[in-house]
């Protein structure tokens, strides 16, 4: 161990196809906790020879067949050992993730049981699915449809879900049979590099998985290489639509998760007392910076007063300070970069005409603390109700019936998530019916990973999670018979 408290090949090694080598390049990243502003690590950075040969191992490994030749209920297996690891290093991991991400310790831990459950379900997808169907056109021939991995796959994850995000793109990746190498963020690469272990530790082969932590230009130099097939990113819109240049130009497949700014309709038939821990969940968690964050919320005229002050009450008991407390509530934004954005972000809100209900400002303390701030009389128009924040800043908004909320509601790029709190559950879900993204919650907050996840509009395309998770990963090959032809 350093004196840091991670592994010594973790601060001078890379995982290049599967094993531990050092690094071509001299850079390094410093791993900051961004509660108090110190350096917690430092680890080497990969630069653009790593990137090519781990492509490059990945091809080679796909086209041996040393992963992608094995049946999907033996790739399975490996998927329940990877869990079962995770489990087994529960405690390293969430300790990471505070680290250098300052999640709170509640909420690393919540995060990291929805990771360990996204292996095991497609574990057990990997003993149900078929790979290979028989279907009879109209003409009387037989047609074999297959099912196979499209390659090797560029993964690509964001800082605020290290594990969990890594875990939504590795484990149909895997089960499919592809290879893959991942590129974490610079800001959060200790629970990626312990993953990494764990993957050459539950028999995944070397060649098929890479774990490279560097920033932009690392990601640009891995899209770039020949015999990679596909990327499946998750980030920024803008940032979006850069690799999805990229990836038209050399014919890649992908799957994109961007940005969002959901909105929860708070209808009259409750009070506040009945949803308040939906909404705090579905506002507070992260920090605000979770890419489902309902970040703007709508309540009825008559009503405003009152949700106007509960919101206040509750964003004003948060428990703010050390994330490794365990009665900390809400932690602190990822970086002095974040923070600086947000509180831009927040003086926007200001001058197009928003009031600052409570939060607002930077908190007098180490590391990089914002309380969670209220904006109060937003209107569409607003940059506030129309720009991801990616932090705790919310809207509070003002509708005049049911259709005016749904119009508001849809006025917005994004369509990624939303939320509707009633004890109407009919009413509820036929509101969920109209508003255009890939998730909508009844009462609840964000989505349930085990079922397909993504975006409408500007917050992506294709989906993660579930069946149509697997589904990315795959291509499907039509193999005609003869007439009269039968398999047995």
């Amino acid at each position: 161990m350093t004196d840091s408290g991670i592994p010594q090949h973790h601060a001078s090694q890379i995982f290049v196809g599967g094993t531990w080598r050092a690094p071509t390049g001299s850079r390094r990243i410093a791993v900051e906790n961004p509660a108090t502003g110190e350096i917690v690590a430092d680890i080497p950075e990969a630069g653009p020879e790593d990137a090519a040969t781990s492509v490059a191992l990945a091809a080679e490994a796909f086209d041996k067949g040393v992963w992608s030749g094995l049946d999907i209920t033996e790739r399975g297996k490996v998927l329940t050992r990877v869990a079962d690891l995770l489990d087994e290093h529960r405690d390293q991991f969430i300790e990471y993730v505070v680290r250098d991400l300052g999640s709170a310790r509640a909420f690393a831990a919540f995060v990291h049981d929805i990771s360990i459950d996204i292996w095991r379900d497609y574990a057990r997808r990997g003993d149900e699915v078929a790979l290979e169907t028989v279907e009879t056109g109209p003409d009387g021939r037989t047609v074999l449809l297959r099912k196979e991995p499209v390659g090797t796959v560029l993964a690509v994850v964001p800082w605020n879900g290290p594990i969990v995000l890594a875990s939504l793109k590795l484990a149909p990746a895997l089960l499919a049979g592809c290879s893959v190498v991942m590129k974490p963020a610079p800001e959060t690469p200790l629970a990626p590099l312990l993953l990494a272990d764990i993957l050459a530790e539950a028999g995944v082969p070397e060649g098929v998985v890479s774990i490279l932590p560097g920033g932009r230009e690392l990601g640009e130099a891995l899209q770039a290489q020949p015999g990679l097939d596909m990327v499946s990113f998750t980030g920024g819109t803008e940032a979006g639509k850069a690799v999805m240049g990229v990836a038209a130009k050399n014919l890649q497949r992908m799957t994109l998760e961007l940005g969002g700014k959901s909105a929860a309709i708070v209808l009259d038939d409750v009070e506040p007392v009945d949803v308040m821990p939906a909404l705090a969940a579905g506002m507070l968690g992260g920090s605000g910076q979770v890419c489902t964050a309902l970040t703007r919320v709508l309540v009825s005229k008559e009503r405003h007063d009152v949700w106007r002050d509960a919101l206040k009450e509750l964003f004003e008991s948060q428990v703010i300070g050390d994330p490794d407390d365990e009665a900390t509530t809400y932690g602190p934004l990822a970086s002095q970069a974040q923070m600086t954005r947000v509180l831009a972000r927040i003086q926007d809100a200001e001058d197009d005409g928003g009031v600052i209900v409570t939060g607002g400002e930077a908190l007098d303390r180490p590391g990089y603390f914002i309380a969670p701030t209220l904006v109060d009389g937003v209107t569409t128009n607003m940059r506030v109700a129309q720009e991801e924040v990616f932090g705790p800043v919310f809207a509070l908004m003002v509708y005049e019936d049911v259709e005016d909320a749904i119009r508001i509601a849809n006025d917005s790029q994004f369509g990624l998530s939303g939320a509707v709190m009633t004890h109407d559950i009919a009413a509820g879900v036929e509101i969920g019916r109209r508003i255009r993204t890939g998730t909508f919650s009844v009462n609840g907050f964000g989505a349930h990973m085990s079922f397909p996840f993504g975006g409408y509009k500007q917050s992506g395309m294709g989906r993660e999670g579930g069946a149509a998770g697997l589904d990315s990963f795959l291509e499907i090959k039509q193999i005609a018979l003869p007439a009269g032809a039968q398999l047995s």
